[in-house]
């Protein structure tokens, strides 16, 4: 587990420093109201780049460090510590309670000045054990950080973000008002509720026809849903609560060991379900060789505990095949392959899901049922509409060998009636022959 200076571990002590606190000069004050319910906090945000991971929290509530904090500060690869700050203040009147939600960094530990002069301290992360988030259980299982906000006072809030990899390509930050928080939580439980449900109900039917049927790639298929919804369980946090809550480094490398499962199994369900390996022999090769590489990503990465940065390298490679897998179905719904046009829509709704919530993140779409669950939508789409065309690769291959049979009797039926007519043929000339013959032998020679 990363340990964060002067957070040692459970209990955790309150650290004795000044109680005068620097106050954030380069970025505006947070109003906290519930007129603003929800906000992002990067804009009151201020960073300090701790690469080598020296400070302290004495060090960064310093005044000698108090200049170097900068707002809308980029960091890199190599910056896997840093210090963030921001001031509030609670205009509701009455003190209240304020959750905060971060990037799924290893570890993030939130600072707050106490009623003593003291540092108060509360964790979360990935590679922090569950039995030491800060957030109740009843919450929503994400990385999120409690924050008393009292009335009418200003208060500064250091955080200390912290990776072993190269950390999260966005510095994520959003406040939430706490009952405000909770009926949106319940909202979304629903939501993935419905959409886990979907998937459970696909992979158990699916597996029935594995085991009726013994077709490898309902096996697949099965590998790879399974895969996704441990991956999105995984990055919602339910899996740590719940499978894992003692093993916090795997905790923060099993998202990335499902993914690389997901996207192994989808290869080979796609080799499977389009016949790569026989009809296009070029593109099969080259999943092989994707395979290799994810496989040998992941075991750098999860295995060997190197900061090798995978989804730097996944990412890219996750999009090589599905494009090599695009091609393929278009290719094989022109050669007649029914059974291709359902692979070729599934891979446009999860593509299109992907869009949609990437584009609503980046702010380019407006913030609505559609483009918050864009990706869960277009996962189950995807989940349906393979499901349609494994069944209809059952019916279209029944379609097929039907044809055949026909096709085999046709021709048996013509070989038949050839042969019927040769020998009447042959029959007509022995006829005629015997009845030469015949003549021939009662007519007398002249």
């Amino acid at each position: 587990m990363l340990r964060h200076a002067n957070a040692a571990g459970p209990p955790m002590r309150p650290v004795q420093v000044s109680r005068k606190l620097p106050q954030p000069a380069k970025t505006p004050v947070l109003y906290l109201s519930r007129v603003k319910a929800q906000q992002d906090l990067l804009p009151y945000l201020e960073i300090l780049i701790d690469r080598e991971d020296r400070y302290t929290i004495q060090n960064a509530a310093a005044d000698s460090l108090s200049t170097r904090y900068e707002a809308n500060l980029s960091y890199g690869d190599a910056d896997r510590s840093l210090w963030g700050r921001f001031t509030l203040i609670n205009d509701l009147g009455y003190d209240s309670e304020w959750l905060l939600q971060t990037s799924q960094w290893d570890s993030v530990a939130c600072f707050t000045p106490g009623k003593t002069g003291r540092w108060e301290v509360k964790l979360t992360g990935q590679r922090v054990p569950f039995s030491e988030w800060n957030v109740p259980k009843s919450y929503h299982l994400g990385t999120l950080l409690q924050i008393r906000a009292p009335a009418s006072k200003a208060v500064t809030v250091y955080l200390h973000f912290k990776n072993r990899s190269a950390p999260p390509a966005k510095l994520d930050l959003t406040i939430f008002e706490s009952a405000y928080f909770a009926e949106w939580d319940r909202n979304m439980r629903y939501v993935q509720g419905i959409f886990l449900g979907i998937l459970l109900v696909i992979i158990l039917h699916n597996l029935y026809v594995f085991i009726s049927i013994r077709e490898k790639s309902y096996l697949f298929f099965v590998i790879y849903l399974l895969s996704a919804c441990l991956f999105w369980m995984i990055s919602q946090q339910y899996a740590y609560e719940l499978f894992w809550p003692n093993s916090p480094y795997w905790n923060s490398i099993s998202q990335i060991v499902f993914f690389a499962l997901m996207v192994a199994a989808f290869i080979l369900f796609t080799r499977s379900f389009l016949n790569t390996s026989a009809l296009y022999e070029k593109y099969d090769r080259a999943f092989l060789v994707l395979i290799g590489l994810i496989m040998l990503v992941t075991f750098v990465r999860a295995l060997t505990g190197s900061s090798l940065n995978a989804w730097g390298l996944l990412i890219p490679l996750t999009l090589v095949v599905f494009v090599i897998a695009f091609l393929i179905s278009i290719e094989s719904y022109r050669r007649g392959y029914r059974p291709a046009l359902f692979y070729t829509l599934a891979n446009i709704a999860f593509v299109g899901g992907g869009i949609i919530f990437i584009f609503s993140e980046l702010q380019i779409f407006p913030i609505g049922f559609i483009t918050q669950y864009g990706l869960q939508i277009g996962t189950a789409l995807q989940a349906s509409l393979f499901a349609l065309g494994l069944a209809d690769q059952i019916h279209f291959l029944r379609e097929k060998a039907a044809q055949e049979e026909l096709e085999k009797e046709r021709v048996k039926t013509e070989q038949e009636r050839r042969v019927a007519e040769e020998l009447r043929r042959i029959d007509k000339l022995k006829d005629e022959f015997l009845a030469n013959t015949s003549h021939e032998l009662r007519t007398p020679l002249n």
